[in-house]
């Protein structure tokens, strides 16, 4: 089942590089209940994983000229459909 009933995580365990640049951001679940269970934890992770790339990409839009076509995926993520999906 799509979501993390509302759970959501900042993946900034070790800081933040692009987009945000700031060293001293940390990682964090946020809306943590006693009703979430692992299943949760592991979908916020990667929506918050996802959504930071997302930030990413609208920070490459404003330097763009023209609009973006095509957005390619590499790495191991890629291989996902879930992570491709999101």
């Amino acid at each position: 089942r799509p979501g993390a009933d509302g759970l959501l995580f900042h993946p900034y365990l070790a800081g933040e590089r692009a987009p945000l640049w700031n060293p001293d951001v940390r990682g964090s679940f946020f809306g943590l209940t006693m009703s979430h269970k692992k299943e949760h934890m592991i979908r916020a992770a990667l929506e918050g994983v996802i959504y930071n790339l997302y930030t990413v990409y609208l920070a490459l839009v404003e330097c763009m000229d023209g609009p973006v076509t095509r957005i390619q995926a590499t790495g191991g993520f890629a291989r996902s459909e879930v992570w491709r999906q999101m």
